[in-house]
C-alpha cells in the first residue's frame, strides 16, 4: 500500500527489502527503525496494535478460502458489497486524479 501525507509518502510492500519506506517531500527516503519483518511463520500474538502479526486482511481472506473450499456464498461480506468498495475507491482515485467531485 501507499499512502501519501503533507509532508510524505509512505510505502508498504512485503515483497520489497526493506517493506517499509519513507519518502519525505524534502530530504532523502528513509527505513523506519521499528519494523516488524512479516513471517511465513507468523502466529496470531498481540503487536500492541489493533492488529495481529498475521496482517490486516488474515481473518478477511481466511474467511473467504474457507467459503471458497466449502463451495459456500461469503455471507459476511458478499461479492456484490465488494463490487460496490471496488467501485467507491475508484471513485475516489478519479476524484483525487480531477480533483473533482464524483457521483455513484
Amino acid at each position: 500500500w501507499r499512502a501519501v501525507f503533507d509532508k510524505a509518502t509512505v510505502d508498504y510492500d512485503r515483497s520489497n527489502t526493506p517493506m517499509l519506506m519513507v519518502y519525505p517531500w524534502e530530504g532523502k527516503p528513509y527505513e523506519p527503525e521499528l519494523v516488524i519483518p512479516y513471517s511465513a511463520e507468523a502466529s496470531s500474538e498481540s503487536t500492541g496494535l489493533n492488529i495481529t502479526s498475521l496482517g490486516a486482511y488474515y481473518n478477511e481472506i481466511r474467511y473467504f478460502i474457507d467459503c471458497l473450499k466449502a463451495g459456500r456464498t461469503p455471507s459476511v461480506v458478499t461479492p456484490e458489497q465488494a463490487r460496490e468498495t471496488i467501485k467507491v475507491v475508484l471513485g475516489e482515485v478519479k476524484s483525487g486524479v480531477s480533483g473533482e467531485k464524483v457521483s455513484f
